[in-house]
Order: structure tokens, then C-alpha cells, then sequence
């Protein structure tokens, strides 16, 4: 039973990295853990080191929860970015296109980026 309750929660941690529903099951595992361990081992098996391991397991999972969660919004943020700014220069160009004879676009270090489309 516990090795079941330490996989489901690690299972847990990676699929539902949503900080309420990892805090949701950290809780229950908690609980579960320390009601097995009552039921099998007695009360004096429910000391302070366990609890104290017990803390700490349940704090990795919601961190490693917030993690997940924090890292994938920074990346479809930046991929939002990112497509919003080419999409932003394709713009200018085509409007460039319109107004003047030619067009050319420069990275950082003022080197062609794209090869010009007329002169």
C-alpha cells in the first residue's frame, strides 16, 4: 500500500502540475501515509522524524508542481513573444513594400537576416 501511495503521488506531481490539485493530493497522501502507518505499525510508529518526512515529501511534490507549472507558462509566454514579433515584421515589411523601393532586414549585428526582396 505505501509503495503505491509514494508512486501515485509522484504520478501525480508530473501529470497534474496545477498547484491546487497537487496541493489537493499532497494532502491526501499525507493523511493516507500517516493513517496506514497507525494501522499497521501503531501509534508509536507516528513520531515527530516521521512526520517531519513526511512534510518534506509532500513540499517536494508541490514544488516540483510550481516548477512544472511556472516553466511551461514561461515558455508559451515566450512563444507567444516570439510569434507576435515576426509576425510584427512581416507586417512592417509588406507596409515598407508599399511606401518604399526596396526593403532589407538586419539582425544584432547588422548582418542581412533575410535576403531583401527587391532593390
Amino acid at each position: 500500500m505505501r509503495e503505491l501511495l509514494i508512486k501515485a503521488q509522484t504520478i501525480l506531481a508530473i501529470v497534474y502540475p496545477h498547484l491546487a490539485i497537487a496541493v489537493f493530493f499532497s494532502v491526501c497522501f499525507f493523511s493516507a501515509y500517516a493513517w496506514t502507518t497507525w494501522q499497521v505499525c501503531g501509534i508509536e510508529a507516528l513520531t515527530y522524524w516521521f512526520f517531519l518526512h513526511l512534510f518534506y515529501q509532500s513540499v517536494m511534490a508541490v514544488l516540483f508542481a510550481v516548477v512544472t507549472e511556472t516553466t511551461h507558462r514561461e515558455r508559451i509566454l515566450a512563444f507567444v513573444n516570439s510569434q507576435d514579433a515576426d509576425s510584427l515584421v512581416s507586417a512592417f515589411r509588406k507596409m515598407l513594400k508599399g511606401v518604399c523601393d526596396g526593403d532589407l532586414l538586419l539582425d544584432t549585428g547588422s548582418r542581412l537576416k533575410i535576403t531583401f526582396s527587391s532593390l
